[in-house]
């Protein structure tokens, strides 16, 4: 996966370390390949991964998102879709932006932390 800084970054699930050497046109130098930034992943137990067990890898939109009852941002005053599907960010009273996120009207949480309509 191409990063911001247009280096090379490891996706969901893959195998990574600390640092790995690479080789260019000069020889041999270090350079160390990260897991996705922007999704944010992170090396945990020598896999890209969310970086807590509140958080999801969506593999359609190839980023975490959030479950019900983790923390997230509200950024001017919109919902930043970091939540699940089903579940918006609620804003904690007296904060300008954090919040937790929950299941909107008509959604019940599933006990896997995600929201679902009752049919």
């Amino acid at each position: 996966m191409e990063s911001e800084d247009r280096k090379c970054d490891l996706t969901y699930g893959r195998i990574c370390q600390a640092e790995i050497t690479t080789k260019d046109s000069k020889g041999t130098r270090s350079n160390p390949i990260k897991c996705d930034q922007l999704a944010p992943l992170f090396c945990i137990d020598g896999r890209c991964q969310c970086e807590d067990d509140l958080k999801v890898y969506d593999e359609i939109e190839k980023r975490c998102r959030g479950l019900v009852g983790s923390s997230c941002t509200v950024t001017n005053n919109e919902d930043s879709g970091f939540c699940v599907d089903g579940a918006f960010c609620d804003k904690y009273r007296g904060s300008n932006d954090k919040g937790q996120c929950k299941c909107l009207r008509g959604f019940v949480e599933a006990s896997n932390r995600t929201c679902y309509t009752e049919v």
